[in-house]
Protein backbone atom coordinates (compact mmCIF):
# COMPACT_ATOMS: atom_id res chain seq x y z
CA UNK A 1 0.00 0.00 0.00
CA UNK A 2 1.69 3.66 -1.10
CA UNK A 3 2.03 5.86 1.40
CA UNK A 4 0.57 9.31 0.86
CA UNK A 5 1.39 12.35 2.82
CA UNK A 6 -0.62 15.53 3.80
CA UNK A 7 0.57 18.28 2.18
CA UNK A 8 2.13 21.20 4.31
CA UNK A 9 -0.43 24.00 5.32
CA UNK A 10 -0.13 27.91 6.68
CA UNK A 11 -2.78 29.86 7.75
CA UNK A 12 -2.51 33.04 6.47
CA UNK A 13 -4.18 36.51 6.73
CA UNK A 14 -4.97 39.78 4.20
CA UNK A 15 -6.92 42.00 6.25
CA UNK A 16 -9.80 40.23 7.72
CA UNK A 17 -9.43 37.54 5.40
CA UNK A 18 -8.18 33.99 6.26
CA UNK A 19 -6.61 31.41 3.63
CA UNK A 20 -4.45 28.28 4.02
CA UNK A 21 -1.37 27.95 1.32
CA UNK A 22 -0.03 24.19 1.03
CA UNK A 23 3.25 23.02 0.25
CA UNK A 24 2.17 22.75 -3.32
CA UNK A 25 1.44 26.55 -4.07
CA UNK A 26 -2.62 26.15 -3.46
CA UNK A 27 -4.85 28.49 -1.42
CA UNK A 28 -7.62 26.90 -0.03
CA UNK A 29 -10.39 27.92 1.96
CA UNK A 30 -10.85 31.31 1.54
CA UNK A 31 -12.69 32.70 4.48
CA UNK A 32 -14.16 36.35 4.83
CA UNK A 33 -16.45 37.17 8.23
CA UNK A 34 -16.42 33.74 9.09
CA UNK A 35 -18.12 32.04 5.78
CA UNK A 36 -15.85 30.40 2.99
CA UNK A 37 -15.73 32.38 -0.18
CA UNK A 38 -13.46 30.59 -2.62
CA UNK A 39 -12.80 26.76 -1.63
CA UNK A 40 -9.50 26.63 -3.89
CA UNK A 41 -6.85 28.20 -6.01
CA UNK A 42 -4.29 26.74 -7.82
CA UNK A 43 -2.09 26.78 -11.09
CA UNK A 44 -2.30 23.32 -13.59
CA UNK A 45 -0.41 21.91 -16.91
CA UNK A 46 -2.64 19.88 -18.57
CA UNK A 47 -1.82 17.39 -21.56
CA UNK A 48 -4.16 17.55 -24.35
CA UNK A 49 -5.58 14.01 -23.31
CA UNK A 50 -6.38 16.10 -19.56
CA UNK A 51 -3.69 14.21 -18.01
CA UNK A 52 -2.49 16.59 -14.93
CA UNK A 53 1.46 17.15 -15.09
CA UNK A 54 3.56 16.29 -11.88
CA UNK A 55 4.62 19.39 -10.13
CA UNK A 56 7.69 20.11 -7.88
CA UNK A 57 7.61 23.45 -6.01
CA UNK A 58 10.50 25.51 -4.55
CA UNK A 59 9.78 28.69 -2.08
CA UNK A 60 11.65 31.10 -3.66
CA UNK A 61 10.87 33.76 -1.29
CA UNK A 62 8.33 34.23 1.99
CA UNK A 63 7.20 37.08 3.71
CA UNK A 64 4.50 36.95 6.34
CA UNK A 65 3.03 39.58 8.45
CA UNK A 66 0.39 39.55 11.27
CA UNK A 67 -2.67 41.00 8.49
CA UNK A 68 -0.36 40.70 5.25
CA UNK A 69 1.93 38.29 3.04
CA UNK A 70 3.61 37.45 -0.08
CA UNK A 71 4.90 34.04 -1.08
CA UNK A 72 7.01 32.81 -4.28
CA UNK A 73 7.31 29.51 -5.89
CA UNK A 74 9.20 27.86 -8.37
CA UNK A 75 7.18 25.46 -10.11
CA UNK A 76 8.82 22.80 -12.47
CA UNK A 77 5.79 20.40 -14.83
CA UNK A 78 7.75 17.90 -15.32
CA UNK A 79 6.84 14.06 -17.23
CA UNK A 80 9.76 12.87 -19.23
CA UNK A 81 7.65 9.89 -20.69
CA UNK A 82 5.28 12.51 -22.63
CA UNK A 83 7.94 15.30 -23.45
CA UNK A 84 6.59 17.71 -20.69
CA UNK A 85 8.77 20.77 -19.28
CA UNK A 86 7.51 23.96 -18.44
CA UNK A 87 8.29 25.94 -15.60
CA UNK A 88 6.54 28.74 -14.04
CA UNK A 89 6.94 31.11 -11.05
CA UNK A 90 3.27 31.62 -8.62
CA UNK A 91 3.34 34.32 -6.65
CA UNK A 92 0.48 34.92 -4.37
CA UNK A 93 0.60 38.07 -2.49
CA UNK A 94 -2.38 38.81 0.25
CA UNK A 95 -2.80 42.81 1.70
CA UNK A 96 -3.67 44.45 4.71
CA UNK A 97 -6.93 45.99 2.81
CA UNK A 98 -8.20 42.19 2.24
CA UNK A 99 -6.78 41.91 -1.44
CA UNK A 100 -5.26 38.51 -2.43
CA UNK A 101 -3.51 38.14 -6.10
CA UNK A 102 -2.48 34.82 -7.63
CA UNK A 103 0.19 35.33 -10.57
CA UNK A 104 1.27 32.89 -12.99
CA UNK A 105 3.66 33.43 -15.04
CA UNK A 106 4.98 30.48 -17.15
CA UNK A 107 7.52 29.52 -20.05
CA UNK A 108 7.56 25.92 -22.63
CA UNK A 109 10.51 24.20 -22.61
CA UNK A 110 9.61 21.65 -24.70
CA UNK A 111 6.95 21.34 -27.89
CA UNK A 112 3.67 19.71 -26.35
CA UNK A 113 -0.24 19.60 -27.17
CA UNK A 114 -2.18 21.19 -24.54
CA UNK A 115 -5.80 21.24 -23.38
CA UNK A 116 -5.06 23.90 -20.49
CA UNK A 117 -2.28 25.59 -18.66
CA UNK A 118 -3.37 28.27 -16.21
CA UNK A 119 -4.99 28.95 -12.93
CA UNK A 120 -8.15 27.20 -11.65
CA UNK A 121 -10.41 28.52 -9.39
CA UNK A 122 -12.88 26.09 -7.69
CA UNK A 123 -15.66 27.67 -5.80
CA UNK A 124 -18.09 26.08 -2.41
CA UNK A 125 -20.51 23.75 -3.14
CA UNK A 126 -22.88 26.28 -1.72
CA UNK A 127 -22.46 28.68 -4.35
CA UNK A 128 -23.53 26.46 -7.57
CA UNK A 129 -25.85 28.51 -9.41
CA UNK A 130 -25.00 32.07 -7.64
CA UNK A 131 -25.29 35.45 -9.86
CA UNK A 132 -21.63 36.49 -10.48
CA UNK A 133 -20.47 39.96 -12.44
CA UNK A 134 -17.05 39.62 -13.85
CA UNK A 135 -15.06 42.36 -14.68
CA UNK A 136 -12.89 41.70 -18.06
CA UNK A 137 -9.09 42.68 -18.95
CA UNK A 138 -10.53 45.22 -21.31
CA UNK A 139 -13.00 47.17 -18.07
CA UNK A 140 -16.11 45.30 -19.18
CA UNK A 141 -18.45 43.47 -17.21
CA UNK A 142 -20.35 41.04 -17.30
CA UNK A 143 -23.15 39.15 -15.27
CA UNK A 144 -24.17 35.82 -15.36
CA UNK A 145 -24.56 32.84 -13.00
CA UNK A 146 -22.19 29.96 -11.82
CA UNK A 147 -23.20 26.63 -13.37
CA UNK A 148 -25.87 24.62 -10.94
CA UNK A 149 -23.69 21.73 -11.47
CA UNK A 150 -20.42 20.71 -11.94
CA UNK A 151 -19.23 21.26 -15.62
CA UNK A 152 -16.05 20.57 -17.37
CA UNK A 153 -16.92 24.21 -19.68
CA UNK A 154 -15.15 27.61 -17.96
CA UNK A 155 -18.37 29.80 -17.73
CA UNK A 156 -16.40 33.29 -18.05
CA UNK A 157 -13.16 33.89 -19.90
CA UNK A 158 -10.72 36.69 -19.75
CA UNK A 159 -11.20 37.17 -16.16
CA UNK A 160 -9.84 40.30 -14.47
CA UNK A 161 -11.63 40.98 -11.28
Amino acid sequence: MPITSKPQTQTLRAGATTVTLTDAADLRYFTVAGREAIRRVYAAVRAADWFTVPCAITVRESTIGDGSFRVIHDAHYFHEGRGIDFRAVIAVTGSADGTMTFDFDGEAFSEFERARIGICVLHPSDAQGAPVTVTHTDGTSESGNLPGTISPHQPFFDIAA
